[in-house]
């Protein structure tokens, strides 16, 4: 039974290390892409692409070397195996975990840092109105990303984000 166990713990650590090394090399090559499920996703990180492709360059280095630490915890706990195997695979594992969010707490005060991006105004990015006052600032408040919710009163601001990257500067 601990060997089933042990192997479980290797699975997920296995699972964990390749994540974090496919995300890393994503976040350094500039190939992620704000998202809604992958990278580092804080306000500070999401307030612009910008913002985003920085955060997950800054942890980039980090979260690959974190994947190898996984992949060396899963490795141990693969070939020790019994109880041995597990309190190898878990203490690895909880590392690389802790080593994350450490990275990531790193990678969003970073990004803090930096100076906010000009304001593009109200919901901009699915083609609502600006900060007017007048109520005409959205188009007839019709549903322009296929959401159900209209622009009126800002509810539209990130909500279609990733339909249309080149909307966003």
């Amino acid at each position: 039974m601990a060997d089933v166990i042990a192997f479980v713990v290797a699975a997920i650590a296995a699972l964990c290390g390749i994540v974090w090394i496919g995300l890393g090399i994503a976040g350094w090559t500039g190939l992620l892409h704000r998202n809604r499920y992958f990278g580092i996703r804080s306000v500070e990180t999401m307030r612009s692409e910008k913002a985003f492709a920085t955060a997950n360059r800054v942890v980039a280095p980090g979260l690959i070397a974190t994947g190898m630490l996984a992949l060396v915890a899963a490795g141990l706990a693969f070939t020790q195996r019994g109880l041995a195997g597990i309190v190898l695979g878990l203490v690895g594992t909880i590392i690389a975990l802790l080593l994350v969010g450490l990275l990531s707490g790193t990678a969003i005060r970073a990004v803090a840092a930096l100076p906010a991006d000009p304001e593009p105004g109200c919901g901009s990015e699915c083609g609502c109105g600006g900060h007017e006052e007048s109520a005409d600032a959205c188009v007839d408040d019709e549903d322009i990303c296929g959401t159900g919710t209209t622009c009126g009163g800002c509810e539209m601001r990130d909500a279609c984000f990733d339909d249309d990257a080149t909307t966003r500067a």
